[in-house]
């Protein structure tokens, strides 16, 4: 499951997120930036509410914000500007699973959703959609006969042609019993920690 990334969460536990993603653990950080392992874990356990000389060298070692660590608020990679931040929303259940940061260019409007279940993908997998499309071929999270699945258009001349996202026979697709949720931007995998998530970059 991708971990939500929330502005109820610590300092603590967003160090532990940081260090998580980026392959390094607090022996690492007492290692290569000279901080006592007990300090770090005070820290990470929320015993010092404001450890401003650890976070200052983690901002730097980690290549993270360091008003990300304090506040929860901004992207959380250094560097980069905005606060695109996104709910993960269930398809089914509309229930919050995470939230997701991104930089999408020309303020894209998009939606993120889990919950997707079919023979390509697993129910964890985040789906980003573009809010807005112009009906073009290509990639659709849509509702049909009341579930949630993945469907490919293809325009031509002629007609336009449904397909379910599928391995499997199917029939023909009713495209009056199809609602449309957004067209496909990326596929992300619940394996990528929510920092990583923070790289992708969206446009529709």
């Amino acid at each position: 499951m991708l971990k939500p990334v929330d502005k109820e969460q610590t300092i603590g536990s967003r160090i532990e997120i940081a260090l998580e993603a980026r392959g390094r653990k607090p022996a690492d950080v007492a290692r290569d930036l000279g901080f006592h392992k007990s300090y770090i874990s005070r820290v990470t356990n929320n015993q010092i509410k404001s450890p401003k000389k650890l976070v200052k060298a983690l901002s730097d070692y980690l290549g993270v914000s360091e008003e990300w660590f304090f506040t929860g608020k901004g992207h959380p990679e250094k560097g980069l500007t905005g606060d695109s931040h996104h709910i993960i929303k269930d398809i089914d259940s509309s229930e919050e699973t995470g939230s997701l940061y991104v930089q999408t260019v020309n303020d894209a409007e998009i939606q993120c959703y889990t919950g997707i279940e079919s023979p390509l993908t697993g129910r964890n997998d985040l789906i980003v959609t573009s809010t807005t499309h112009d009906n073009g071929s290509g990639e659709y999270l849509c509702i049909y006969e009341g579930k949630a699945c993945l469907m490919f258009r293809f325009n031509s001349n002629t007609k336009t042609l449904w397909k379910k996202k599928s391995f499997e026979d199917q029939p023909t697709i009713d495209p009056d019993q199809l609602k449309i949720v957004g067209k496909v931007i990326a596929f992300i995998s619940p394996t990528i920690s929510s920092i990583e998530q923070i790289s992708h970059r969206f446009s529709s």
